[in-house]
């Protein structure tokens, strides 16, 4: 949802017991609803009155469980359900579906962006911010280009590059529809984008190819979901451990760090060969992390 014209530039202060703090950097800002609902146990210091008179109050009818911020716990616990749920709700089998293969629909793609309905509705979206000056659609394009030159993708099987391409082309679906922001516009980041795509990766990977395997399905949800784990790790210091809490193998790291790269360079080309250099610096603490 777009923020508002006359809340743009404005902060929001949290006040809560210092005990609580670990809990919000490891399940994210929640609601009470949503703690609740969890079972996530929290040092109450709020004025009961207020409490009672705003249980009956909420900002946005259609909203009012969502929470503001979502956390490396409840992200990778909603990027585990969604690869269960894509998994089980395939065994089902439509009766058709466009597209046979990967290929197939990274081909489709090629030709024509908005193929896919979660694209469409993306692709004309403005990024106004640093450093951003471009289109949902012409990022994601360059994205796709520019996955096409990492070593990776160079040494990669037939399968693995398909599913790197999909991942490139779907990393950025969480900032649509358009009519999320005022006019089409996005005039700030936002982080929780690849949370926002968890639904619409759902969709695609259940009705749109019909030969799909398992590993195809974990790795489009990873590269979608965590497209831009391996730069924030090494640039804004993410925690490494939610790496090693993701990943599979070590190829999992270089098909990860092969899309940040692209995303990155898409950006700026200095910053691709930041991660270029750091990723590789990386790789070795993070697979001593997984292995030991």
């Amino acid at each position: 949802m777009a923020i508002p014209d006359i809340h743009k530039g404005k902060y929001i202060f949290h006040f809560t017991d210092a005990r609580n703090l670990d809990s919000i950097i490891k399940n994210g800002l929640l609601c009470t609803n949503e703690k609740n609902k969890q079972g996530i146990k929290h040092q109450n210091i709020a004025n009961q009155t207020i409490q009672e008179r705003r249980a009956s109050m909420f900002f946005f009818s259609d909203r009012k469980n969502e929470t503001l911020v979502t956390g490396p716990h409840t992200l990778l616990r909603n990027y585990n359900n969604l690869i269960e749920e894509v998994r089980k709700e395939r065994q089902k089998k439509n009766a058709s579906y466009p597209y046979k293969t990967v290929k197939e629909l990274v081909e489709a793609l090629n030709q024509d962006i908005t193929k896919l309905e979660e694209l469409e509705v993306s692709v004309e979206i403005l990024q106004n911010y640093a450093p951003h000056n471009d289109t949902v659609g012409d990022h994601t394009n360059k994205v796709v280009a520019e996955v096409q030159k990492t070593t990776y993708y160079e040494n990669a099987s037939e399968e693995v590059k398909n599913v790197l391409l999909l991942g490139a082309y779907l990393h950025d679906i969480g900032k649509g529809p358009a009519s999320k922001w005022t006019d089409g516009t996005m005039s700030g980041a936002y982080p929780d984008h690849p949370s926002d795509a968890i639904p619409m990766l759902g969709r695609i990977l259940t009705e749109e190819i019909e030969s799909l395997n398992d590993d195809e399905i974990r790795r489009l949800c990873m590269l979608v979901v965590y497209h831009d784990i391996i730069g924030e790790c090494y640039e804004k210091g993410r925690d490494k451990q939610q790496i090693v809490d993701l990943i599979e193998s070590e190829d999992d790291y270089d098909m990860l760090t092969a899309i940040s790269i692209a995303d990155a360079t898409a950006v700026n080309g200095f910053w691709g060969k930041r991660i270029i250099s750091g990723a590789a610096a990386m790789k070795g603490e993070v697979m001593k992390l997984k292995n030991g």
